[in-house]
């Protein structure tokens, strides 16, 4: 089973913890409730898989992903942004101090399902040459599998 935490996106945020077998029941469980939530799950033993909401609140819920990497540094991150139009530079310094947390403990933050809008923020800020992106979810489990693939091993 996979744990599931969901996050409203009024300001008085709830949690809570609901077993999942596949992604797709999380989506069908996301429309049940009819509300626009951002989804944190374990997509594997060392890779966090997130689902953006849109803004205003996507920095609120750059927060509580904060919150579980400080505490679970085992793991990297990968974020769907489809449900993104466009960032404000208070999500954008979310995305910035995420990844920061992340590098730290030597973990990796993916991007994937970037629009072409929300690209170009990250192209006119400059924040494209820091953070790295792919174009759907096989690429950016890829995007993983390979640079582990790549590491020497320790014999």
């Amino acid at each position: 089973m996979i744990s599931v935490h969901h996050f409203t996106l009024f300001s008085l945020s709830y949690s809570s913890f609901v077993p999942m077998r596949n992604f797709r029941t999380e989506k069908t469980l996301l429309n049940y409730f009819g509300e626009t939530k951002m989804a944190i799950q374990d997509y594997s033993d060392n890779i966090i898989l997130v689902e953006l909401p849109s803004e205003p609140d996507i920095r609120k819920e750059l927060d509580k992903v904060m919150e579980i990497v400080q505490d679970r540094t085992d793991c990297d991150v990968l974020v769907d942004f489809s449900r993104v139009d466009i960032m404000v530079s208070l999500s954008l310094s979310g995305c910035i101090q995420l990844h920061k947390l992340l590098n730290a403990s030597g973990r990796r933050l993916v991007f994937f399902n970037v629009t072409d809008l929300t690209k170009d923020v990250f192209k006119v800020t400059c924040f494209d040459n820091i953070f790295e992106f792919a174009g759907d979810l096989h690429a950016a489990v890829g995007m993983l599998s390979a640079a582990c693939s790549s590491q020497p091993t320790d014999s």
